[in-house]
C-alpha cells in the first residue's frame, strides 16, 4: 500500500510506476508475486483482504 503522498510532488501514478519499475528489476510482479494499491488522499479507497 503506497501512502503519504504528496499533494504537489509526488503524485499517486508516478509513485505506482516508480515502485512498479523497482520490484520488477528485482524479479517481484506486481498482481502476482504482490498486490500494489495507492491509499488517496482525497477519496476512499478498495477494500484490503489481509
Amino acid at each position: 500500500m503506497l501512502g503519504h503522498l504528496s499533494k504537489t510532488n509526488n503524485y499517486p501514478e508516478l509513485a505506482l510506476r516508480t515502485v512498479i519499475s523497482i520490484l520488477e528489476m528485482n524479479g517481484v510482479r506486481d498482481g502476482e508475486d504482490i498486490i500494489i494499491d495507492i491509499a488517496h488522499r482525497d477519496r476512499v479507497g478498495r477494500v484490503q483482504s489481509i
